[in-house]
């Protein structure tokens, strides 16, 4: 049986009022040390980069998770929870 690893990423504070959104992706892999730093900082890079033209935050993710798996081979996508671990950006 193929594992799955599930995650939780909290976007804070969408509205300037304090509220967070939050998706879910899966991984064919852990993403843990490096792979976590690395996709932290597509997160990071995706909300600078899209952020400003109105994007909800299923569509940031999905860049963020494009960039992610284009630098690393790890395949990633959005899903439903139960999680393995959390992400905020």
């Amino acid at each position: 049986m193929k594992e799955t690893y599930v995650y939780k990423i909290t976007e804070e504070n969408v509205d300037g009022c304090g509220e967070d959104a939050v998706e879910f992706i899966s991984a064919n892999t852990p993403v843990s040390g490096r792979a976590a730093l690395l996709f932290e900082e597509c997160l990071r890079k995706s909300k600078l980069d899209y952020g400003n033209r109105d994007f909800d935050t299923s569509s940031m993710v999905e860049e963020a998770l494009k960039a992610f798996s284009a630098q690393t081979g790890i395949k990633v996508e959005l899903c439903a929870a139960p999680y393995q671990g959390e992400f905020k950006f």
